[in-house]
């Protein structure tokens, strides 16, 4: 017997309605009480290197409805070619207020404005990139093949 479900989609009815109510007021305080941050953020990333304060990623949320997650934006500008390059631990592109961001995870916080939209919740799972989601489908995909042949 199951104790704990991990892939129970999101509370239908009143449990569900708290819950959206919950991630709501929880985003717009955080919004309002981090705007400060926010603006020396974006004036930083502003300041070092030209283009968007925000960097969005399509995403796919519940019942794979996609998305643009919103990010701070912690590289310089370029172009991904055919597939996305994950950044490394040294990467070139990552700039200096980037750095920073990415340690403190403080180029996360613009995903409030995704939870007060209702395409994320303050609690729950969190969307993979697009090109993520597909290598990992084919991954495991690949996987229950080989544990089908075995078993």
């Amino acid at each position: 017997m199951p104790v704990v479900e991990l892939n129970q989609p999101a509370s239908n009815g009143s449990a569900g309605l708290i819950k959206a109510m919950f991630d709501r007021i929880f985003a717009v305080l955080v919004l309002i009480l981090l705007s400060p941050l926010f603006v020396a953020i974006a004036v930083a990333i502003r300041a070092e290197s030209p283009g968007p304060i925000l960097f969005r990623q399509p995403r796919l949320g519940l019942n794979g409805q996609r998305f643009d997650v919103l990010k701070f934006r912690s590289m310089k500008l370029h172009q991904e070619r055919e597939q996305v390059t994950q950044a490394t631990r040294d990467d070139p592109r990552v700039t200096t207020v980037g750095r920073f961001l990415r340690r403190t995870s403080l180029d996360e916080l613009p995903q409030f404005f995704n939870v007060l939209m209702g395409d994320m919740s303050v609690v729950g799972p969190r969307p993979h990139a697009l090109p993520h989601n597909d290598l990992y489908k084919d991954k495991l995909a690949g996987r229950r093949a080989l544990d089908r042949l075995s078993g």
